[in-house]
């Protein structure tokens, strides 16, 4: 019984989007052009992560296109041309 109820919330825990709220100082310059944010998969924990990028703060972000890609070992990668602070939504 326990292992089924911790086996359910394992199930739940990761179906749950995870949220990485990034300041201007969070970002990396990668070259003269673009700046980058990099999540780890050891971080987000998703096997097949999707993520959506966002401009603000709380309680008002608004959705940005920028750069995003899934790199070494499932790691989230985001790319922009400037720093920003926001949020990343991984599912």
């Amino acid at each position: 019984m326990v292992m089924a109820l911790v086996g359910a919330y394992a199930q739940y825990r990761s179906s749950l989007p995870f949220d990485f709220l990034f300041s201007e100082h969070t970002w990396k310059q990668h070259d003269e052009h673009e700046f980058k944010l990099v999540i780890p998969q050891s971080l987000h924990k998703k096997v097949s992560p999707t993520a959506t990028v966002f401009k603000g703060m709380a309680p008002r972000y608004e959705e940005v296109g920028v750069s995003i890609s899934t790199g070494e070992s499932g790691a989230v990668v985001v790319g922009a041309a400037q720093r920003f602070s926001g949020k990343v939504t991984i599912n």
